[in-house]
């Protein structure tokens, strides 16, 4: 179980990190393109 719990933790890190990469990205293109 707990074992479990940390590996649903480090998948949510990840999702995270990658969300947040994306977002910055994507702001960056929108400021350029407009």
């Amino acid at each position: 179980m707990l074992n479990n719990y940390c590996f649903n933790n480090y998948i949510a890190l990840v999702i995270l990190k990658f969300n947040l990469l994306f977002t910055m990205s994507y702001n960056r293109d929108f400021t350029f393109k407009y």
